[in-house]
């Protein structure tokens, strides 16, 4: 939907990993509490990433319609598919 409104790929990797370190680097590197089952995957699929924080200040999708738009992205861009 970010997409659409803004004619331009949020998360531009080349490939799976390169696809989930763009997401982390801007959405934070999921916890145990955020998300309990992020380690087991990773662990399974023998993929490590760094630490990283998600800035408070950081602005994924600026809706140019209304915040109707932009929080409805903003729930939909979150790790956990559970919370989602």
């Amino acid at each position: 939907m970010a997409e659409l409104y803004n004619l331009k790929i949020l998360f531009e990797g080349k490939n799976a990993s390169e696809q989930l370190l763009l997401i982390i680097k801007t959405l934070g590197t999921p916890t145990k509490d955020s998300w309990p089952e992020f380690s087991n995957w990773c662990k399974f699929k023998g993929i490590i990433f760094g630490k990283y924080e998600k800035s408070e200040d950081s602005i994924i999708f600026r809706s140019k319609s209304g915040d109707f738009a932009e929080d409805l992205i903003q729930k939909m861009l979150v790790m956990n598919p559970k919370n989602r």
